[in-house]
């Protein structure tokens, strides 16, 4: 036992916490950074037992690959005098056992404290974590009411592919890790445990919570194992008068005995405690005489009842029941698009699923199973009433679509091609022709009929295009900002002209008419991430259709009024790989994290999250390589990393404003933005670290790039309009390079020489940098997955692969994007997003007028 004031490395000792079979715990003050820490200590008795030895070391490696702000931070591992410790993040707090201690939490508290927990495990095993030894002594909560998991000590990687680089853990079949009364059957027996243990050590402590008592408290060891292995708990609501149904149906489902009967992933346990919108509020889910045992097949079912019965409370329709789901894709991966066929039952969908590229499906609502229309590699743009369909042949992205339009028959029959670049197509209703939205000369158009421009929306885009069902008009989603899910509703007519239905939108996707086609339906939110069924008239009116505590987006509306919908559990995260490795590290920090610079040194990134849950704010975080903490440095889009580190140059949220974010000591500083309108996101500071080059525009005209400096002034345009995308500096400090006006890589001269077409460059490449020696330029040649990395030679064009980035867990994957790269090729970084789908269909949104046949 070390005494107050003693040393640990760096580190002076304040006093002891606790103590336990893994070590002991102190607080400690780090004098250079002026803040308290945990510091776990092996016993100096145990330093020599190789066994406890790795487990300590492991407890590290997992931990400290985990960034959650539901899970304690590791700061730094070292030794002793031959003792091996780890330090931590101090959380002033107590555990839930003291919690605990006074019987059973308030309903409202238990279910706050069980989503937390949820959405730890989640982030843990989302990069293949298993915690393994849940339990109320491991989980803390602050003074502001802050949970947070502590003691991944008998952790373990789920699967290979997941491991922590040097990792080499395994559990021997027999041997039993865990604490008695939460660890799962399987630990019980002795086998190998997954992420599905924890699912059942949650189910223990939410029983816990709401009960005070244990769920399998017996009067020995022995006996409460043979309780975990053969024995249910008491029934909860006998326990807990009032305890609305849906509450314990989640409590039985964790604790099912066999793990396949289980949620199969904490993503899943988090949603269905999200869906329970007010605990306080009667279940519309009636009470059942009898214990339900959950099944796979039954899953499904009961989640969509749960669904209806949850958000029920949230819709703002006049309705007399709740709606009905039924839930048609039950496997893992991502829904692009899905339609309504003629007869109003059949609906076609395109899916990727495990990893796979995008296909089409076809299913009926009252079947669990859905047939391959034999179309791998191909989405879906829309469905005519006569049975063509309008493809996306090679599609890429999520929510923006692109891929090569062709025609189809639903009966069969190869596609054939019309259109290439396009992000959006619709049917007219008498299915002769098509309106599309697609890349013309730099920018986005919508063109009816293919060729004519009906709409130009420049700078922005367009998505979701919907012919009205009589034909006269086509609604839309306009988007402002290129990459950017803010927009509008916009209605467009097919004289060309557009006016805004409905505008404000933090996110909006998803579109289609009302069966009588009075009002457009569509989803978005005006703050957070959860999307909502809406519509609005032609005359602008706006009403809530359906409200979920979940991201929904539209796909289509039946003529008798079904809504055709997805869930979509999106988010986005960053894989980093360190010069010298041979492993990518996940240097995500929340749940929306973007790469959006790194220092030439390769020594930090330049990180964006916008999180669910966190509204309509976008942070700014740098994060050093090595995967300890990243620091926020404030709100907005960041640009890019100064030479010298010490500056982050960043937009505001709304795009109107430049500004100066300091990496260290000192306060933001706007810079004079002249007579710019908009900037755009991309910039790249000159190797003077004074000057910048960034993309922007001015009222009522293109996107161009423009030149300015720290010291003052205003900013000069030093490209012709249409000049815009990501910009890379070449080593002469005087050259970029950047697409010209016909959207090629082109490189322009700040001296004023003529632009001239970088030769070797491909249509869809991306500049990222320039290499050390001014020879090559560093390239991201291609969209979706793998993303291709190439270099240019930048004189003489030839071309040469460098390597193909694909996260290790690709299922749901629907992009990788924003690769940064050091000038030696050595360190880099992509964004991959991610969105998991589930879809359904919606019946009982309310009375709706006859459909117009």
């Amino acid at each position: 036992m070390f005494p107050p004031g003693q040393h640990i490395g760096a580190y002076e000792i304040v006093a002891l916490l606790g103590a336990g079979g893994m070590g002991e715990v102190y607080r400690a003050r780090d004098a250079r950074l002026g803040r308290d820490v945990a510091i776990k200590l092996l016993p100096r008795e145990f330093a020599t037992d190789l066994d406890r030895l790795h487990r300590f070391e492991h407890e590290a490696r997992t931990t400290a690959a985990l960034s959650d702000p539901h899970i304690v931070a590791i700061y730094d591992v070292g030794t002793h005098d031959g003792q091996p410790y780890i330090v931590s993040e101090f959380v002033d707090g107590e555990t839930l056992r003291v919690a605990l201690a006074e019987g059973a939490l308030p309903l409202r508290k238990a279910v706050t404290y069980a989503r937390q927990i949820a959405r730890g495990m989640a982030a843990a095993h989302r990069r293949g974590i298993v915690h393994r030894d849940l339990k109320p002594e491991n989980l803390i909560v602050t003074a502001d009411g802050l949970l947070k998991i502590l003691d991944f000590g008998l952790a373990k990687l789920a699967e290979a592919r997941h491991r922590v680089p040097g990792d080499s853990v395994t559990t021997a079949p027999g041997v039993v890790l865990g604490t008695v009364g939460y660890m799962s059957p399987e630990q019980a027996r002795g086998e190998t445990s997954d992420e599905r243990a924890d699912i059942f050590a949650f189910g223990a402590l939410f029983y816990e919570l709401l009960t005070g008592r244990r769920a399998f408290q017996r009067n020995s060891p022995a006996e409460t194992l043979s309780a975990i292995l053969r024995e249910s708990p008491p029934d909860l609501e006998q326990i807990v008068p009032g305890l609305p149904p849906a509450l314990a149906r989640i409590v039985d489902h964790c604790l099912e005995k066999d793990r396949n009967d289980r949620f199969q992933s904490a993503a899943d346990l988090g949603f269905a405690l999200d869906a329970i919108s007010s605990v306080s509020a009667p279940s519309a889910v009636p009470v059942r005489q009898r214990r339900i045992r959950w099944s796979l097949a039954a899953a499904g079912v009961l989640t969509a009842a749960a669904l209806a019965g949850a958000f029920g409370a949230g819709a703002r329709y006049w309705q007399a029941a709740p709606p009905q789901f039924h839930q048609l894709t039950f496997r893992r991966g991502t829904v692009q698009a899905a339609r309504f066929a003629a007869d109003g039952q059949t609906i076609v969908y395109a899916a990727a699923w495990e990893g796979h590229p995008t296909e089409l499906f076809s299913t009926l609502p009252q079947s669990a199973e859905a047939r391959p229309l034999q179309m791998p590699s191909t989405g879906l743009f829309a469905l005519s009433k006569s049975g063509d369909m309008a493809v996306a042949l090679e599609p890429h992205g999520f929510g923006r679509v692109v891929g090569t339009l062709a025609r189809a028959a639903l009966a069969g029959g190869p596609p054939r091609e019309l259109a290439e670049s396009v992000i959006a197509a619709d049917w007219s209703p008498d299915g002769a022709g098509l309106a599309v939205a697609q890349t013309r000369q730099g920018h986005e158009v919508l063109e009816y009929p293919i060729g004519h421009v009906l709409y130009d929306p420049s700078p922005g885009h367009i998505t979701h295009l919907r012919f009205s069902p009589s034909g006269d008009a086509i609604a839309a989603l306009a988007h402002p900002v290129s990459g950017d899910t803010a927009g509008s509703v916009v209605l467009i007519d097919l004289q060309g002209h557009a006016r805004t239905l409905s505008d404000g939108w933090n996110s909006i996707l998803g579109l289609a008419w009302s069966p009588d086609g009075g009002e457009v339906w569509f989803t978005g939110t005006r703050s957070g991430a959860a999307q909502a069924l809406h519509a609005v008239t032609r005359a602008g009116k706006e009403r809530l259709l359906y409200a979920a505590p979940a991201t929904l987006t539209l796909h289509d509306v039946s003529r008798e009024g079904r809504a055709l919908v997805s869930r979509d559990a999106w988010g986005a995260g960053v894989m980093a790989l360190g010069a010298g490795t041979t492993r990518e590290r996940d240097l995500s920090w929340l749940d929306g994290s973007m790469a959006w610079d790194i220092a030439a040194d390769g020594s930090a990134l330049v990180l964006e999250e916008s999180w669910e849950g966190g509204g309509a704010a976008r942070s700014i975080y740098l994060r050093p390589i090595d995967g300890t903490p990243a620091v926020r440095l404030g709100e907005g889009v960041p640009l890019a990393l100064s030479p010298d580190q010490q500056w982050v140059l960043s937009t505001s949220v709304a795009a109107d404003q430049l500004v100066l974010l300091p990496t260290g000591v000192g306060q933001p500083k706007q810079l004079p933005r002249g007579t710019i309108a908009s900037y755009f996101p991309n910039a790249r500071w000159l190797p003077d670290g004074r000057r910048f080059l960034v993309s922007a525009s001015e009222a009522g005209h293109r996107s161009r790039v423009y030149l300015q400096s720290i010291d003052g002034g205003d900013p000069r345009p030093v490209t012709e309009e249409g000049a815009y995308g990501r910009i890379a500096i070449l080593t002469d400090g005087d050259s970029f390079v950047t697409r010209g006006l016909d959207r090629k890589l082109a490189v322009f001269s700040l001296s004023g020489r003529p632009a001239r077409a970088l030769a070797g460059a491909a249509g869809p490449d991306l500049p990222i940098v320039a290499s050390a020696d001014g020879e090559w330029l560093f390239v991201d040649g291609a969209r979706g997955l793998p993303d291709e990395i190439a270099r240019v030679h930048v004189r003489d064009g030839r071309r040469e692969p460098v390597r193909s980035l694909v996260p290790p867990d690709p299922a749901g994957v629907v992009d990788v994007l924003r690769t940064v790269m050091t000038p030696d090729g050595q360190t880099y970084a992509y964004t991959f997003v991610r969105a998991l789908s589930s879809l359904y269909v919606i019946d009982g949104l309310g009375p709706t007028r006859p459909a117009r046949r």
